[in-house]
């Protein structure tokens, strides 16, 4: 199926759950800001496919979003969650877990500052001097080494490599919230992500400077997965190794978030997704 015909097909299916909840005529809403959309928008770009997790991470395209939503407003967010990604590769080389290519670092050592890469072959870290460096700052380092190596200091001397990819971790946790959002819209439609109970979530994906929600972040080990609690007024959507806790329709208070904070153990209905 091409491009246009897998957007046609979300926008269609976008259209008649949209004409069923909010009695708005052959219009596309974006689950995300609210705005609607007729049909021209899927060609003049205003209307893009959004895929969950982010096409970077392997993702899918599962319902449409408008562009500012998916790449103005989402880069923000989802390019945390790659950097988070690339630091966590970078970890992994330094203590030996992987092998391989750990990304591009800072080498300091007696105060002077160099770009450098990580590599581990075969459990051995290997950092190398990047090209990307100024001949003077390399010679800089070269004497440096022969000054502290003639002085007999050189064991003394304590260097620290620091990832290139810093990240914001609550930016990445947003990027996951924004996952798990558009998961359930895409399961349960706008009468889940229109709801006055996810106000709050739609706001703190578009505002992610903003501390609106306090915790939606939750550790998992399972696959992906939806798990709900109409009880406790409480959806969670598993990604993998990482979880997001978000308002149920059952419930108008802030229960979710509570059982969030206590980590309080609480009975799901779940199922793949």
């Amino acid at each position: 199926m091409g491009v246009r015909q897998r957007k046609l097909r979300l926008f269609n299916k976008g259209v008649k759950a949209a004409r069923a909840i909010i009695l708005c005529e052959d219009k596309y809403v974006c689950p995300l800001c609210a705005e609607e959309f007729d049909l021209s928008a899927i060609d003049d770009g205003k209307l893009t496919l959004e895929h969950v997790p982010a096409y970077s991470q392997g993702g899918r395209p599962i319902l449409l979003t408008c562009r500012h939503c998916n790449s103005t407003a989402g880069h923000s967010i989802e390019g945390q969650r790659h950097l988070e990604e690339k630091q966590l590769r970078f970890v992994k080389i330094i203590v030996g877990n992987e092998v391989g290519f750990g990304g591009e670092a800072t080498l300091t050592l007696g105060g002077i500052h160099l770009n450098a890469e990580i590599h581990n072959q075969g459990g051995i870290v290997d950092i190398r001097i990047s090209k990307k460096n100024a001949p003077v700052s390399i010679q800089e380092l070269q004497e440096y080494i022969e000054r502290v190596s003639q002085d007999g200091t050189w064991n003394q001397q304590e260097f620290r490599v620091t990832s290139r990819h810093a990240f914001v971790p609550r930016k990445a946790y947003i990027a996951d919230l924004k996952a798990g959002f558009l998961t359930l819209t895409a399961a349960f439609g706008y009468t889940y992500a229109l709801s006055d109970n996810l106000t709050s979530v739609r706001n703190q994906i578009s505002n992610p400077d903003l501390e609106i929600l306090p915790r939606w972040w939750i550790t998992s080990n399972k696959s992906h997965s939806i798990g709900i609690s109409e009880r406790d007024g409480i959806a969670i959507v598993s990604l993998g190794e990482r979880a997001v806790g978000l308002p149920w329709i059952s419930r108008a208070d802030s229960r979710w978030s509570e059982v969030i904070a206590s980590k309080v153990r609480i009975t799901l209905r779940t199922w793949p997704w």
